[in-house]
């Protein structure tokens, strides 16, 4: 008991310590592999108290041997033998107070009776009464009154033979022994309802079955939250895939946006070129414009060479006009060149500013198709530890179903066959206290019936001797079954 105890304490320690594992445990490849470690050290644990189950049952069969430097006579080895068969497998210290208690009451039937015989269910009743006594009667080592000086019927270490009793105290001594015959019938039975109800091996193997079932049931209960935590562990991470499916779904949108971006400022660049192509065709226009003016001019003065005279006032007012021709064509040009460096800058920035834009999203494209792809074998990974998973946890329940069910079937076994262990033992018993209340009769009727000769108390002592054979040969046959029985 003491060595199941600490294999109990030393379970309970390594379930603690593995439950603590398991909650320092990150990833669930290690929760399996913690889980596994787990049921590994029970299957330990189950083997050592198993091993020392066997242990304590051997040293108590050795206990149980006769010890001493002195063997017993042929008579006590076999009445020692044959009680240690009827009372079977019992701890020393049951042994030592059912030892005890049988001396009590051996004392008291002494004292009240006057003469206990060797065999423990039989006795002789003599009364110290004095005046009655024969005066050729010798006193024995008991102190109490024999018969009167006679060839002894009786073998050596055997107390069966018949005693010498005056008939003045033959109803008396009949009553007496009535009377204790009844109360070692009744002591007997508390005996042995004591002794069927104390706690046998097989019913504490029983026991010890039903603990390790209740524990493995425990166990169970806690594989199956842990299968559960595990389910829940599965469901985040499938709430965690579809969370980074939509910040890529977002992330595409960005995208697509960026996209329309750059359309639009290609379509602004196009506006602006446009816009330069019709300055420049109004710039043509005005060139044009000057070159006809020009001709104007000259044929005007070719006119006014012709019509000097007539014509100075106009051609003083064309010259002013002219003056102030050149002042505008002089203004336009510096315009003109002015927007055109201006236009050129521009131009540049914009291109710059477009090949810039266009290597940060191509850039970009690179790190979100790489992120995609690296996602993407994150994805495949998670879904296959996800299938791994699954199948171990499969797994795992149908062992764990399975060895349920084997040890709920074993215990099923194992309890049947200890109740009908035990409907058989009360009938060896009823029976073992039928025949001692037979022989009892057949001693009271020796005892108090006609005289006999020497060689019938021998016959009869030997057909006691035989019963007594038959009774032991059986009580090795039914220690033979129960060994079997475990």
């Amino acid at each position: 008991i003491f060595f199941s105890n600490v294999q109990v304490t030393e379970m309970s320690k390594s379930s603690k310590c593995s439950s603590v594992k398991l909650s320092k445990c990150g990833t669930v490849e290690e929760e399996i592999s913690c889980l596994q470690a787990e049921l590994k050290a029970e299957e330990e644990l189950l083997a050592k108290l198993k091993a020392t189950d066997s242990v304590n049952s051997q040293r108590n069969k050795s206990r149980e041997a006769p010890s001493g430097s002195n063997p017993p006579s042929e008579h006590e080895s076999d009445r020692i033998s044959l009680k240690n068969r009827t009372l079977g497998a019992r701890p020393p210290e049951a042994i030592t107070r059912l030892s005890d208690r049988n001396q009590e009451l051996e004392c008291d039937v002494h004292r009240d009776s006057g003469r206990y015989l060797d065999n423990s269910s039989l006795y002789r009743i003599i009364p110290p009464v004095k005046d009655e006594i024969p005066r050729n009667a010798s006193p024995d080592h008991n102190g109490s009154a024999l018969a009167p000086n006679r060839p002894s019927t009786q073998r050596e270490g055997n107390d069966f033979g018949a005693a010498w009793v005056p008939r003045s105290y033959s109803s008396d001594l009949k009553e007496r022994l009535e009377n204790l015959t009844d109360l070692l019938v009744e002591e007997r039975k508390q005996r042995t309802k004591k002794k069927v109800l104390m706690v046998s091996p097989e019913v504490e193997n029983h026991l010890v079955d039903l603990q390790a079932m209740s524990r493995h049931e425990r166990q169970s209960s806690s594989l199956q939250q842990r299968i559960q935590h595990l389910d829940d562990e599965i469901e985040r991470r499938d709430q965690e895939l579809a969370l980074l499916r939509q910040a890529m779904d977002r992330q595409a949108q960005e995208f697509e946006g960026t996209r329309r971006v750059m359309i639009e400022e290609r379509s602004n660049a196009a506006g602006c070129e446009r816009e330069m192509n019709a300055l420049l065709g109004e710039a043509q226009m005005l060139r044009e414009e000057m070159r006809h003016r020009e001709l104007a001019e000259q044929h005007t003065l070719e006119e006014g060479a012709r019509i000097v005279h007539r014509l100075e006032a106009e051609i003083q007012s064309l010259n002013a006009e002219l003056d102030e021709a050149q002042v505008e064509m002089s203004h336009l040009r510096v315009m003109l060149q002015k927007y055109d460096k201006e236009s050129q800058m521009e131009q540049e920035r914009m291109e710059h500013l477009h090949n810039r834009q266009v290597a940060e999203l191509s850039h970009a494209v690179q790190e979100t198709q790489w992120n995609v792809g690296a996602k993407e074998r994150d994805l495949a990974d998670a879904n296959l530890q996800i299938v791994h998973l699954k199948a171990e946890m499969a797994k795992l329940k149908d062992e764990l179903q399975h060895s349920a069910r084997e040890y709920q079937s074993q215990a099923e076994h194992k309890l049947r066959s200890s109740v009908q262990r035990e409907k058989e033992l009360w009938q060896a018993l009823e029976d073992r206290d039928a025949r001692i209340r037979h022989m009892e009769r057949s001693l009271q009727d020796r005892q108090y019936g006609p005289k006999s000769t020497e060689s019938e108390l021998l016959s009869r002592d030997d057909a006691f001797y035989k019963m007594a054979k038959t009774l032991e040969q059986r009580n090795e046959e039914n220690v033979h079954l129960q060994r079997l029985l475990k």
